[in-house]
């Protein structure tokens, strides 16, 4: 969701104290920041080639290859060891590490325009992650700084392309820790035996990471054949090794979700390294559960991993230093924001989480959803996943938090370990057509996956949702469009006409931060009488979380 300007001011200023008390400790402790040097690499058959370039979009370096489908997302497999596979997805890639990284910065620069804050940011993160080198296996080092050889050096103010990509993959944990002033929400079910069509294991999931929506545009599908390890396959961008959502291809499925609890100010191995390594080097769950808990992460973070071996899954909820196992014994998991399990989820943190935000509204959205199916298959999974509404079906606007369709998701995934199927959503959002990709066909040796012109199977694919052929939908874009036009006014002070905020009123009648906008709007104006009367009607609808309702009765007592 679009976030409110002075929400992310004060998630800037309270990121921003935090951040100084930690520094000052570090300062105090003698501890300073490093710049590591790249790992010892071997000599790689890639370094002085060039990817043969078949069109426009299909780009092949021996058996790598990228190219971008018929549905406009890239496709890409990669085999080797570490380092060759760094080499050859960076030449391969090479133009979307840059683009991602463009994107990135210019999103810090809008949050921050002060060069001096985005100085600091930048700097707090290498000092935060000091010791970055010490977590991450050598492996992924390697594959990593094989990816930065094709990265921008126009950044280098703020460190080699190298340490760069490596503080990359540690700020995804930064972006998790600013989960508790909801920058990122996300959704994800498991079903299997009497709650499946076919009783095998299904899991669907929405990655509500937002950061623009050109940073979701060029996603990557990524097929990986590992030396050593399992082939696997998951979705990413430009530049990021690492992984929140994935299957490989012995069944084995991880997606991640966010946590509230404490963050360590130690550095530690990023969460979707340590997904990453499940993913690589895991075939069942017992062995997943082993490699989680020998890593410690700076962030709390939930894992859904499924297992075609053990036909089920679990959540495995981890905090920096402990780690927690969440089994179903109805052959259904459903995993949003917030702990479950025995050990975390009667702290207080945990408790007010899923009490004042999205959420624990979302949980139980979720779990009516599901239990709303008599069995469960990849196309009403499909229609879980793009629902828009509140709990009994309750129209809470188009874009809320509380929704499990926010729209805004990254990406959304649908898998059925047990055939190694996986399905993949399209633009926009996930409401686009879901295209299926079998692992099976993929990794045969026989079949060789340089020769498939076409990787998805088109009998297998889930029609995209009606909705964005609605009315409904253009009016929302509209909305979208209105409310940075309507934002940007409330921060110039700067005035909008009548019929402008009664025309932007009826494009997204049930949201709240409609209302909210033209409170904040009035206020701005000093037209407190009817800046009161908006802000009550934003009360009246269903808000994302107690902070909205707390701004809220602060403004009505400032307009009295």
């Amino acid at each position: 969701m679009v976030k409110k300007t002075l929400k992310i001011l004060l998630i800037f200023l309270i990121t921003f104290l935090s951040i100084l008390v930690i520094i000052i400790g570090l300062l105090f402790s003698g501890v300073r920041p490093s710049n590591p040097d790249p790992p010892v690499v071997e000599e790689n058959k890639y370094s002085n080639r060039t990817p043969a370039r078949i069109d426009s979009n299909y780009y092949v370096l021996d058996n790598n290859w990228m190219r971008k489908n018929r549905y406009g997302l890239w496709e890409m497999y990669i085999e080797g060891n570490a380092f060759e596979r760094g080499v050859a997805a960076g030449k391969l890639s090479g133009d979307l590490i840059k683009q991602q990284e463009d994107i990135f910065i210019s999103q810090i620069e809008n949050i921050l325009p002060s060069k001096f804050y985005q100085r600091f940011l930048l700097t707090t993160v290498a000092w935060l992650n000091r010791k970055l080198t010490e977590k991450i296996p050598q492996e992924y080092l390697k594959e990593i700084y094989g990816l930065s050889l094709s990265a921008s050096h126009k950044y280098d103010e703020f460190g080699s392309p190298y340490v760069r990509l490596l503080n990359y993959h540690a700020a995804h944990d930064i972006g998790h820790a600013m989960q508790s002033y909801y920058l990122v929400g996300c959704s994800s079910f498991a079903a299997w035996n009497k709650n499946t069509q076919d009783s095998s294991l299904i899991i669907g999931r929405n990655f509500d990471f937002y950061f623009g929506e050109e940073f979701a545009k060029n996603k990557i599908i990524e097929f990986v054949s590992p030396d050593p390890g399992y082939n696997f396959v998951f979705i990413t961008w430009g530049g990021m090794i690492g992984v929140v959502s994935g299957m490989n291809d012995q069944g084995l499925t991880v997606t991640i979700n966010a946590g509230t609890m404490e963050i360590s100010q130690q550095s530690s191995t990023p969460v979707t390294l340590v997904a990453r390594e499940i993913l690589q080097y895991s075939n069942n769950l017992e062995t997943a559960i082993q490699i989680a808990r020998s890593r410690k992460i700076m962030v709390a973070e939930s894992f859904l991993i499924g297992s075609a071996k053990d036909h089920k899954a679990i959540i495995l909820e981890k905090k920096p230093d402990s780690t927690d196992i969440v089994w179903s014994d109805s052959s259904l998991i459903v995993c949003t924001n917030h702990f479950q399990g025995d050990k975390f989820s009667i702290s207080e943190t945990n408790v007010e989480n899923r009490k004042n935000n999205a959420t624990g509204y979302r949980y139980n959205r979720l779990n009516e959803l599901v239990s709303d199916q008599d069995i469960l298959d990849p196309w009403s999974a499909a229609k879980i996943l793009r629902d828009k509404k509140g709990i009994h079906d309750r129209s809470i606007g188009f874009g809320n938090e509380k929704a499990i369709n926010q729209l805004l998701a990254h990406h959304s995934v649908i898998f059925q370990p047990e055939n190694l199927l996986l399905w993949l959503s399209t633009s926009p959002n996930v409401m686009g057509a879901y295209i299926a990709y079998d692992l099976h066909k993929i990794f045969s040796k026989e079949n060789g996956i340089a020769k498939n012109h076409c990787m998805d199977e088109p009998d297998l694919t889930i029609p995209a949702d009606s909705f964005i052929y609605s009315r409904e939908f253009t009016n929302y874009l509209e909305y979208k469009f209105l409310s940075d036009t309507l934002k940007n006014a409330i921060r110039n002070n700067s005035e909008v006409s009548d019929n402008f905020l009664s025309h932007y009123q009826t494009l997204n009648p049930d949201y709240f931060e409609t209302y909210l906008l033209i409170g904040d709007y009035y206020f701005s104006r000093k037209n407190y009488l009817t800046a009161k009367e908006f802000y009550r009607k934003t009360l009246q609808k269903e808000y994302n979380s107690i902070s909205v309702s707390e701004y809220v009765e602060k403004q009505i007592a400032k307009c009295n």
